[in-house]
């Protein structure tokens, strides 16, 4: 800073102080507008990560849901080496059905199969109507075998014969058996009620009980009895 030899010490006193207050006062609005741009840039990121968190949560009835269709699944390969494809649910305003898509590395005759489906729903059953954190989102209780869809889809070549089948399907209380055409689609053989197939499997094995038997699921108004 240039000065006339004139000028009074005090007048220069002054205006340092001066230029010196006005140079706190530009970096202290300079601190405070970094600050509120920092701040807004965070609460920006912090509602968008909140937004994204909830929409991307899986719904509570889902994960239960696939608790469940879990637990089965691991039955299925434990107990007939059967490996899970896909678990569904049917859901509205509440659970309406739940569905479980199985592969076989070999084909089976309609009287396996029959049996694989029996236990395998008696599973289903037990897994959905003892667990009461599924409760409350089923749209009703206690859930029968028109409420649960199983597929059993065999992965080796078709021998196109009736005696083994490539797929069966249980859906709404029926079990559908087919055969696998040249084109890659499904002919339907024949189907049968699941009091159907429970009565023939009675019939044909009346030597050899059904899975769980021993261990039955407690009594159910609704659950089919064995």
């Amino acid at each position: 800073m240039q000065t006339n030899a004139h000028t009074p010490l005090s007048e220069i006193r002054k205006k340092g102080k001066f230029q010196k207050s006005y140079l706190l006062k530009f970096l202290k609005r300079l601190i405070i507008e970094c600050l509120w741009v920092i701040l807004n840039i965070f609460i920006f990121w912090l509602i968008f990560f909140m937004l994204y968190s909830f929409a991307t949560q899986e719904p509570k009835h889902q994960t239960i849901s696939y608790q469940v269709s879990k637990e089965v699944s691991n039955y299925a390969e434990k107990t007939y080496g059967l490996q899970t494809f896909q678990k569904g649910v049917d859901f509205q305003k509440n659970i309406n059905n739940l569905s479980i898509s199985l592969g076989k590395d070999t084909n089976s005759s309609p009287e396996e199969l029959r049996l694989i489906v029996i236990n395998l729903s008696r599973e289903f059953l037990k897994q959905i109507n003892q667990n009461e954190k599924i409760r409350p989102y089923l749209s009703h209780f206690p859930f029968t075998e028109k409420d649960i869809t199983l597929s059993i889809q065999m992965k080796n070549e078709s021998t196109n014969s009736e005696k083994v089948i490539d797929y069966v399907y249980f859906s709404c209380g029926k079990l559908f058996y087919s055969l696998m055409t040249r084109d890659g689609t499904f002919t339907n053989l024949f189907e049968e009620t699941y009091d159907e197939a429970l009565s023939l499997y009675h019939t044909n094995h009346s030597d050899t009980p059904i899975a769980n038997q021993s261990n039955p699921i407690p009594k159910v108004e609704g659950i089919s009895k064995i």
